[in-house]
């Protein structure tokens, strides 16, 4: 910002003096974050937001790819809420210098889900993951143990267990599921004369 000073006069010596104001705008530089970013459904939002690094931005615009105005303020809060992918511009201006726009893009993902637990035998187990799932890169654990990318588990206690499956962007889902003992049915009465018969 930088102030003239002047000074208009007359034939007669008559003077007016007076001063003028004038700013310079700078052109506008700013970053948007996230830029790009996976995350997993859910009923909240992705907090979009400017980076100014330069200039006075006036006016504010964020749009989706149809072109529909979503907010004109500096942070844009991204619904998260539905599976797929949107390409956000921002626009900020001076109302003087060219508008500058940067991009983000918000890919939505859905869980990942567990169809069924088999019982391969009495403590063996093996995760069946639904096949619809979007993302085949998972990892699997029962309780507490580590994740590992087996379906299968073993020698786990008789009882009521639960599995979970993550895939690579964090996404978490569980289920729950019993591992049942044998039914093993004693002879009331035992006959041991050696006919083969409850003995």
């Amino acid at each position: 910002t930088t102030t003239y000073r002047f000074t208009v006069s007359q034939t007669g010596g008559c003077e007016v003096k007076d001063s003028i104001i004038v700013e310079v705008e700078e052109p506008i530089e700013f970053t948007v974050s996230p830029t790009d970013t996976i995350i997993c459904m859910s009923s909240g939002s992705v907090r979009l937001f400017t980076n100014v690094s330069q200039g006075k931005p006036r006016k504010y615009t964020w749009t989706n790819e149809a072109g529909d105005v979503l907010a004109t303020s500096p942070i844009y809060k991204a619904p998260t809420d539905k599976i797929g992918e949107t390409v956000y511009t921002i626009s900020l201006s001076n109302e003087i210098c060219e508008t500058v726009t940067a991009k983000s893009t918000i890919k939505v993902v859905g869980y990942p889900q567990i169809a069924s637990v088999n019982q391969k035998g009495y403590r063996d187990v093996e995760v069946v993951p639904f096949k619809d799932n979007e993302s085949t890169n998972v990892m699997y654990k029962i309780d507490d143990s580590d994740f590992q990318t087996s379906e299968s588990f073993t020698d786990l206690k008789y009882g009521t267990h639960t599995a979970y499956i993550v895939d690579e962007y964090g996404c978490k889902s569980d289920f729950l599921f019993t591992t049942e003992a044998p039914d093993i049915q004693y002879p009331i009465v035992i006959t041991p004369n050696g006919d083969g018969v409850n003995d």
